[in-house]
């Protein structure tokens, strides 16, 4: 495990108040993390101060330091501390004299710099820093093309380029990185950064000869997961906690859940429709399948209606005698509703959903995974259908499973034929090593049909966020406390 610190070249009012930082901090941080042995030391890029930090700190301007000037002089005053931007911003940057200040940084410093590149957080920035250039120019185009051309400058000999943004003739740059390869980092929260990710490690060439549908489909066909663990999705979510106890089991995601310690909450409970009122599956045995009398689906609701009312009451009889919160709700029932952000990578919410939108997942979270896929769908349509060909709609085979159908069908040059007469018994499928259970799950796969569900998402069902908020306020217990 590695342990780096950020230092705030520029975050006064966006993260700091005003003033916080002093010019000698910098290089005393640096000294105090390289003395206890942390891995780096990091800092922000801005120019000029946002607009809504000028609303907050009215008349007081944030002292916003210049990124590779600060860590230049770190270090030089540290000797096995590594420095790194997070992140640079090359639309905002003139890419050859980053890529010579990296180089040079990167030379002085015997190999410890790290530079990280992003489009830039506020386009509102970018327009104040160039308002000629604004109204036409992509951030996304720039940032492409400024990698591109530093990664040439930092392993060619002489370049020549003509681009959109940038244009040279025959530049030689020299000294080169210290580091080789010289690796560049990409950060950032847009949903492009999974093909920016994945050119930067394969090399920008590659985007004349493939486009980025390709691209993102060999990545996920052959399980290269950096790219996709470059972009995060953050979901504001709602939900019964016996849910949210089967969603937490994937401890890959951040998770900020609202504090029953110190808010009230509020007192909404889940009631399942008659049809999702089942018996206990006789194959599954977390499952559940078929139908129960309408009778006891009928005793079911009032039962769970009689304890409800009483936790509630109980609950509420607790904080009104100022009863610690978070003893209060302890015999709240998992029909309770929570809520949280959470926060994940879009490689493991891939993984996340193969499991949760699989039929054999319970009802009520397959319904939050499924909405989860169709924004997905929206939002990153072909890291999506890659995902719904290859792991949804796909199937992984054994070594027996390959042994059983390498028996029925054979390769001739580009085609596939069937050999004659083969057929494949199920004595033959338990000499290859398949279980009874695994050759059950193999006649499953090839019996299954197409996947049915294309997780399109019925937007006239939507409700805003200030619906939900409306609801949940109102089921708030007011109380006043004797």
């Amino acid at each position: 495990m590695k342990f780096s610190i950020s230092l705030p070249t520029c975050f006064e009012g966006v993260m700091y108040p005003i003033p916080f930082v002093e010019p000698g901090d910098f290089v005393r941080m640096a000294k105090l993390c390289e003395k206890l042995g942390y891995h780096s030391v990091w800092g922000n890029d801005h120019i000029t101060t946002q607009s809504y930090v000028r609303e907050l700190f009215p008349g007081k301007p944030p002292n916003f330091y210049e990124l590779l000037t600060v860590l230049s002089f770190c270090a030089a005053a540290t000797t096995t501390l590594k420095v790194g931007t997070a992140v640079a911003i090359p639309p905002m940057r003139d890419p050859f004299w980053l890529a010579k200040q990296a180089a040079t940084i990167d030379q002085l410093s015997a190999g410890r710099l790290i530079l990280g590149v992003g489009v830039g957080a506020y386009r509102e920035e970018f327009a104040a820093w160039a308002p000629r250039l604004s109204p036409t120019a992509q951030r996304g185009e720039m940032l492409d093309e400024g990698i591109a051309l530093m990664q040439r400058l930092f392993t060619e000999a002489r370049v020549t380029h003509q681009g959109k943004y940038y244009a040279c003739r025959d530049v030689e740059m020299f000294p080169k990185p210290a580091q080789k390869p010289f690796a560049l980092w990409v950060g950032g929260h847009n949903l492009a950064n999974v093909e920016r990710a994945a050119r930067v490690s394969y090399g920008y060439g590659t985007r004349r000869t493939s486009e980025t549908r390709g691209l993102v489909r060999y990545l996920r066909r052959h399980r290269h997961t950096t790219p996709s663990e470059m972009v995060e999705l953050k979901f504001h979510c709602a939900m019964p906690i016996f849910v949210a106890r089967q969603i937490i089991r994937h401890r890959v995601a951040n998770v900020n859940e609202y504090s029953g310690r110190y808010s009230l909450l509020p007192l909404l409970f889940y009631r399942p429709a008659a049809a999702d009122v089942q018996a206990q599956s006789a194959t599954n045995r977390q499952g559940r399948a078929g139908a129960v009398a309408e009778t006891v689906y009928a005793e079911a609701i009032e039962r769970w209606e009689r304890v409800r009312r009483l936790a509630a009451e109980h609950y509420e009889w607790l904080v009104q005698r100022d009863v610690a919160r978070e003893l209060a709700r302890i015999d709240l029932p998992l029909s309770t509703y929570t809520q949280w952000y959470w926060k994940i990578d879009l490689h493991n919410l891939f993984h996340f959903l193969s499991v949760r939108v699989d039929p054999h997942a319970q009802l009520e979270t397959r319904a939050y995974a499924r909405v989860m896929a169709g924004m997905l769908k929206r939002v990153a349509p072909l890291s999506f259908e890659a995902w719904w060909d290859y792991e949804y709609g796909g199937a992984h085979l054994s070594r027996g499973e390959l042994a059983a159908l390498r028996r029925l069908i054979e390769v001739r040059g580009r085609d596939l034929e069937a050999r004659r007469d083969a057929r494949v018994a199920a004595a033959e499928l338990a000499s290859l090593g398949l279980s009874k259970r695994e050759v059950d799950e193999l006649l499953a796969k090839l019996d299954a049909p197409p996947p049915a569900d294309d997780f399109e998402l019925d937007l006239s069902a939507a409700r805003p966020a200030e619906h939900f908020a409306r609801v949940t306020e109102a089921a708030v217990p007011r109380v006043d406390r004797k």
